[in-house]
């Protein structure tokens, strides 16, 4: 849901997946075409409403989709909706609201940030908790100093490890 100009098309396609994108936007969907993905087909698509079979999917994805959606509910339901059950995975990507980043990407006012909804662990959890077993992690621990950037990815295993849920990105999984 909601491909863009398919960047995570070409990661899923580079690791043996089939892919199907969607994009509201006529001019994403050009884009990701223009690419020459193997293994994906693109089609221009409202997440609220797709245009796809029932059960078709083994897997669906949406990477900072939903912040975007006029109403992230209804496009999650149509994601199960696609999925196969029983043992159909649902994963979700979000901008994480708990994240000291992310709140000042949104006080900053940039256009992109202001018009997004951030989702916190428990938002995204709650979200996705209807559909089956769920799990919620977060990654992208940046450091708020910059000489200590360097020391991010020590700062993210640490947060993986203790279970931290304040990164920058946060992924749910549903498994229906």
């Amino acid at each position: 849901m909601g491909c863009g100009t398919g960047h995570w098309a070409s990661f899923f396609s580079e690791h043996g997946f089939t892919v199907t994108g969607v994009d509201i936007s006529p001019s994403m969907i050009r884009v990701a075409r223009e690419k020459e993905i193997p293994r994906a087909a693109f089609a221009i698509a409202d997440a609220h409403e797709l245009p796809l079979d029932s059960c078709r999917f083994n897997v669906t994805v949406a990477i900072t989709t939903l912040e975007f959606a006029r109403h992230p509910e209804l496009v999650l339901r149509e994601m199960v909706r696609c999925t196969r059950r029983p043992g159909g995975i649902v994963l979700i990507g979000a901008l994480n609201a708990a994240s000291r980043l992310n709140r000042s990407r949104k006080a900053s006012g940039k256009p992109t940030y202001k018009e997004a909804r951030f989702f916190s662990p428990r938002e995204l959890q709650t979200l996705l908790a209807p559909y089956g077993q769920t799990r919620v992690v977060s990654a992208a621990r940046v450091p708020s100093v910059r000489w200590l950037l360097p020391l991010a990815p020590l700062a993210d295993a640490i947060g993986r490890l203790l279970h931290l849920l304040h990164g920058a990105f946060i992924v749910g999984r549903a498994e229906l």
